[in-house]
C-alpha cells in the first residue's frame, strides 16, 4: 500500500476504497497525510486522536484540521500549523484557541476572513484587525463596531490597508486626520509607481533595483510589501501592454525576481541556546528561491534539538541595498555566535541552487578575509566541519559531460542552456512572492501570454547583465570546486534529494554527485534520497529520513557521537 499511495495521483481517493487493516496501519496513513492531508478523513478513528498524524495531515492541508479528533481541535500547536497553511480552519478550532491571540493572528494572516471566527474580543483587537484587513480588506466586516468607531485603531487599521477607510463608522469615514493617512499610505505606492516611471526614462536598466532598495529602506522596518509588490507588477503589465520590448522591460522584470528570490526579504533567524548551554557548534540554514524563512523550520527545529545555535535565512538577491544588509547582519550573527568558544564546529546547511549559490558567493568572501565585516570572523578552514546540500545542485556544465541517464538540455541553443530551468525558477520565486503578498497576480498566468513568454525567457537571458548584482546569483561553481578541493582534510557533505523533485529529478543530482567524487576523490560523499517529497519539502514530507542523514553525517564528522 506504501508503493501503491506513492504511485498515486490521488491519494484521499485511493485510501478510501482500502481495506480497514489498512486504514489503520500508522505507517500508512502517515506516508498518505503527507502527500495530501485530507486523506485523513479515512484513516481510522484512533489515528484521527494520533497527534502526530494529525499534524503531518493538517501542515500538508489545513483542511484536515476538521477530521482530527475533538482532543486534538483544543491542542495549540495542532491548530497554529492548521491556520498558518490555511487560515480559514480557525473555523472548526476549539472556542479557546478561536479566543488565542497567536492562533487568532496567524489565522487572519494567512486568510483575513477567517478573522468571522475569532472570539469576540480579538474581533476588537487593533493589531490582530489590522493584520486581517492587511492581508483582506473586506474582513473588515467582521470587526468590533466599537473598533470601528474608534479613531485611533481606525488609524493603525488604514496606514497598513488604505480602503478599510469605507468600513470605519460614519463619523470617521470623513475624519481629516484619517484620510490623511489613508491617502498618504495611497501616496507612497503612488511614489514607488512615479519612480518607476522615471526610471523608464532614464534609460539605465541598473536603475528598477536602486529605485526598489531605496524605497524600501526608506519605508523602515516594516515596508508595506503587498503595495510594493501590486506597483512593480502593474508597472510591468502596463508596460507589456504597451506593446514595450527590449533591454529596460527586461532589467525590470529581473528586478522583480530577484526580489522575489526571498519573501521574507532580509531577515534572519536566530535561534539561540538557552543560557549556559553548551552545544555542538553552529548551523547556517540558507533557503531556497521563493521560500520564507519560516519554511526552514524543519530543519531550524532539528538542530536546534541537537543543541545547535541556528542562523537561517532565504538569501536576499535584491534589490542590492537589500541583500547588503543581509550580509553585514549575517556577518555579525556569525561573529556573535563564534564567539562563543575556540573549538566551535560550523555546519552549512542550503537547499536548491538559491542557496548553494548564496554559501559559495559567501564562502568567498570569507575566506579572502580581505573586507569587512568578513575580516572580522574566524579562519573559515578551522571552524567548517561539513555541509548539507539540499535538493541542489543543477549544473548545465556538469549536465553536459554526465551519462546519458542525466536529462539532456536540447530545446534551446548551446548559448541559451540553463535558460530551462532559470525561466521556471523565475516563475517559481515571482509566483511565491504574489501567492504571500498579491494573491490576485498569477505569474506563471501571464507567462502563457506570447509577448510576456518572450520577455521572461529575455530576462533569463540577459537580466544579470543588465542588473549587475554585486554577487554571481547562483554562485561560481569552477570557484567552488578549487577552494573545495583545498579542504584538508576533505570536507564532508551530504546530498539529500528526492525522487519525485521534478524540478531538479534525481538524475540531475547524481550527475554532480559523480561529478564531486571525481573532482574531489578523496572526501566523504554521502546520498539521501528520499521518495515522495517534490522540490524543497523534504523536511516537511520525509523529516525522519532527512534528520536521519545528517545525524549520521555530523557523527561521521565528528560533531556529535555516533549512535
Amino acid at each position: 500500500w506504501l508503493t501503491k499511495l506513492s504511485a498515486s495521483s490521488d491519494v484521499a481517493d485511493t485510501l478510501r476504497g482500502a481495506p480497514g487493516d489498512v486504514k489503520s496501519d500508522r505507517e500508512v496513513i502517515l506516508a498518505a497525510v503527507r502527500k495530501s492531508g485530507t486523506a485523513l478523513q479515512y484513516a481510522a478513528e484512533p489515528l484521527k486522536a494520533d497527534k502526530e498524524v494529525v499534524l503531518a495531515a493538517v501542515k500538508q492541508n489545513g483542511d484536515a484540521l476538521r477530521e482530527a479528533d475533538d482532543a486534538l481541535l483544543a491542542d495549540k500547536e495542532v491548530v497554529l500549523a492548521a491556520v498558518r497553511q490555511n487560515g480559514g480552519t480557525l473555523i472548526d478550532a476549539a472556542p479557546s484557541l478561536r479566543d488565542d491571540r497567536e492562533v487568532v493572528f496567524a489565522a487572519v494572516s494567512n486568510r483575513g476572513d477567517s478573522l468571522a471566527h475569532a472570539s469576540s474580543t480579538l474581533r476588537g483587537d487593533v493589531e490582530v484587525v489590522a493584520a486581517a484587513a492587511a492581508q483582506d480588506v473586506e474582513s473588515l466586516t467582521f470587526a468590533a463596531e466599537a473598533l470601528r468607531k474608534d479613531k485611533e485603531s481606525m488609524r493603525r487599521i488604514v496606514e497598513v490597508a488604505p480602503l478599510a477607510l469605507k468600513f470605519a463608522s460614519a463619523e470617521l469615514a470623513t475624519d481629516p486626520d484619517l484620510v490623511t493617512a489613508a491617502t498618504s499610505s495611497k501616496c507612497q505606492n503612488l511614489s514607488l509607481k512615479q519612480r518607476l516611471e522615471e526610471v523608464d526614462d532614464s534609460k539605465d536598466p541598473k536603475g528598477y533595483d536602486q529605485v526598489l532598495g531605496d524605497y524600501l529602506l526608506a519605508s523602515g522596518t516594516s515596508p508595506d510589501i503587498p503595495h510594493v509588490v501590486d506597483a512593480l507588477f502593474s508597472h510591468l503589465t502596463s508596460l507589456v501592454s504597451a506593446g514595450k520590448t527590449g533591454q529596460m522591460v527586461e532589467a525590470l522584470l529581473y528586478s522583480i525576481f530577484l526580489f522575489s528570490v526571498s519573501t521574507s526579504q532580509d531577515t534572519i533567524q536566530v535561534k539561540t541556546r538557552s543560557p549556559g548551554g553548551r552545544g555542538p557548534g553552529c548551523a547556517l540554514v540558507f533557503g531556497f528561491g521563493g521560500g520564507h524563512f519560516k519554511e526552514l523550520s524543519g530543519q531550524v527545529d532539528f538542530y536546534s534539538s541537537l543543541g545547535f545555535q541556528v542562523i537561517a535565512t532565504t538569501p536576499c538577491l535584491g534589490p542590492q541595498a537589500l541583500a547588503e544588509r543581509q550580509k553585514n547582519a549575517l556577518a555579525e550573527h556569525l561573529r556573535e555566535a563564534l564567539a562563543e568558544r575556540e573549538d566551535m564546529s560550523l555546519v552549512v546547511h542550503v537547499c536548491s541552487n538559491v542557496g548553494m549559490g548564496f554559501w559559495i558567493n559567501l564562502m568567498g568572501a570569507w575566506i579572502e578575509h580581505k573586507e569587512a565585516p568578513w575580516n572580522t570572523l574566524p579562519e573559515l578552514h578551522s571552524i567548517l566541519k561539513c555541509l548539507v546540500v539540499d535538493c541542489a545542485p543543477f549544473v548545465p556544465a556538469v549536465l553536459d559531460k554526465a551519462p546519458s541517464k542525466a536529462p539532456p538540455i536540447r530545446s534551446l541553443p548551446p548559448t541559451d542552456k540553463g535558460l530551462e530551468k532559470l525561466v521556471p525558477v523565475m516563475l517559481g520565486c515571482m509566483g511565491g512572492l504574489c501567492r504571500q503578498y498579491a494573491p490576485h497576480i498569477h505569474p506563471i498566468a501571464m507567462s502563457q501570454e506570447q509577448r510576456f513568454g518572450q520577455l521572461l525567457r529575455g530576462a533569463a537571458k540577459n537580466g544579470s547583465s543588465l542588473v549587475a548584482p554585486s554577487w554571481p546569483e547562483f554562485g561560481d561553481y569552477k570557484k567552488w570546486e578549487t577552494i573545495d578541493v583545498t579542504w584538508k582534510p576533505p570536507l564532508p557533505r551530504l546530498f539529500l534529494h528526492s525522487a519525485k523533485d521534478r524540478l531538479f529529478p534525481p538524475a540531475v543530482i547524481q550527475a554532480y554527485v559523480e561529478h564531486t567524487k571525481k573532482y574531489n576523490p578523496e572526501a566523504l560523499v554521502l546520498v539521501e534520497k528520499c521518495e515522495t517529497a517534490p522540490h524543497c519539502k523534504l523536511w516537511e514530507v520525509e523529516q525522519a529520513r532527512c534528520a536521519a542523514a545528517v545525524r549520521t553525517l555530523l557523527a561521521k564528522s565528528s560533531i556529535i557521537p555516533a549512535v
